[in-house]
């Protein structure tokens, strides 16, 4: 096992120094974001406890939700004050934390978690404005985004919807992988696109100054958002089908779409989203990144790791029983072993690793930079404000 963002590239001392500085110096933005803690970050008696309450509860969705809260909490409580050190090890300036806009008791219950959070950590901080993210960097703080990927649909009272925005939503993704109100996610077997419904949820993000993601919808779900957005449209984490043929993925056609609206793909560092989950790497990651880039401009390429989700790795192993809940189909290889994680990105400190993997590839720093997160930035400058 190699240590933080040291994964083998054979970069000269010339591209390592320059990986580190610009890694350093740029803002950078996760659009799906589940750190800081993965799970080489969580102790024995961290562990013991998520399995005590898993041998209690025997659900995997709360499984997740425990892992993914139990590092905020202790901090909240002063018991895992190195929190800190392993975010800043990460470089990340922002990134995403979720939020229910399907029910309003979840809501509520999301978006107090968010404010707890960004309100009690001094390091944290909530994301209003765009300018709350350019704050972040200069203050050495870790900024927060809320954003919703709706495995509970959207609700049909888009009232809850102005209120998730009062309470810090600034991303909304359309549908999660099947058919709902909204329209068809990703992994539905027939996707009818955008539903009238949807096209009013898509106006009222627009209106309230919500991104617009995509990243779970099926083709025809993407575009018809696309054509039906007055604002910038966002993927927040997918790949490239021409690289890779997995549902999860966006052809070449709708990344083109995507890109029309002034958008930005952010690519997954989900192995079994991106190629072979054992044999997955920081180039199979990069051969992403650069299809996108050479497709639509790299104007439009981002990042949205996604994985790997908090909790230790016996707790990873259960989402493949979520994956299989939620519209992911084995017979269509939608998922195939979760207990696998990108060689090259086991924890959120090996982001840096992305920045080495496109200086290796002789990307100037001006391109290295803007996918890092002055893409996301401009997306969020002419949505957010």
């Amino acid at each position: 096992m190699t240590g933080f963002g040291t994964y083998p590239l054979g970069l000269t001392d010339e591209q390592e120094a320059r990986a580190a500085r610009l890694h350093r110096d740029a803002v950078v933005i996760d659009l799906l974001y589940w750190g800081p803690l993965s799970h080489r970050g969580y102790t024995a008696a961290m562990e013991q406890q998520l399995r005590d309450s898993y041998a209690i509860h025997h659900n995997t969705m709360t499984s997740i939700l425990e892992a993914l809260h139990q590092p905020h909490r202790m901090a909240l409580a002063g018991e895992l004050p190195e929190l800190r050190d392993i975010w800043a090890a990460s470089g990340i300036t922002a990134g995403s934390l979720q939020l229910a806009v399907g029910d309003p008791q979840e809501l509520l219950k999301t978006a107090a978690y968010l404010t707890a959070v960004t309100d009690s950590l001094e390091w944290m901080r909530k994301v209003n404005t765009t300018d709350d993210i350019l704050r972040a960097k200069a203050e050495g703080q870790l900024a927060w985004f809320g954003n919703c990927q709706p495995t509970v649909p959207v609700s049909r009272d888009l009232t809850l919807l102005e209120h998730a925005r009062d309470l810090g939503l600034r991303m909304l993704m359309l549908t999660y992988n099947q058919q709902d109100a909204v329209g068809a996610g990703g992994t539905e077997i027939h996707d009818a696109g955008l539903s009238a419904f949807g096209k009013d949820v898509v106006a009222r993000c627009n209106d309230l100054r919500i991104v617009v993601d995509t990243a779970h919808c099926g083709p025809q779900t993407t575009m018809d958002a696309c054509r039906t957005s007055r604002l910038p449209v966002v993927a927040s984490h997918t790949s490239s089908k021409t690289v890779f043929a997995h549902d999860r993925g966006k052809g070449d056609d709708v990344l083109k779409a995507l890109a029309s609206t002034g958008g930005v793909i952010g690519i997954v560092t989900v192995p079994f989203f991106i190629g072979a989950p054992r044999t997955a790497d920081l180039n199979t990651w990069a051969d992403h990144v650069e299809h996108v880039a050479e497709l639509v401009g790299v104007e439009h390429v981002g990042i949205g790791t996604d994985w790997p989700m908090p909790g230790p790795m016996w707790s990873l192993e259960l989402v493949a029983d979520f994956a299989a809940q939620n519209g992911f189909r084995a017979e269509e290889h939608q998922i195939d072993d979760t207990a696998y994680t990108m060689k090259g990105f086991d924890d959120y400190r090996d982001m840096v690793n992305l920045t080495r993997v496109l200086v290796g590839r002789g990307w100037s720093d001006e391109d290295v930079t803007a996918v890092l997160g002055g893409n996301a930035l401009r997306v969020f400058r002419e949505v957010l404000g």
